[in-house]
């Protein structure tokens, strides 16, 4: 089950924080976000993690 993050990213704007993502497809904060990269979320993250 996924839920939604939209509350995080709607508290993050009004706080005036960037907000980033990483996600495949559209969501309904496409329009608030920073900065987006369009990847498997899961794979995308494992990948930076091992980098460090």
């Amino acid at each position: 089950m996924v839920h939604s993050g939209y509350r995080y990213a709607l508290g993050a704007s009004r706080l005036s924080k960037p907000i980033a993502a990483v996600n495949l497809g559209r969501t309904r904060a496409d329009h608030l976000l920073e900065f987006k990269v369009e990847a498997a979320a899961g794979m995308t993250l494992a990948a930076a993690l091992a980098d460090r």
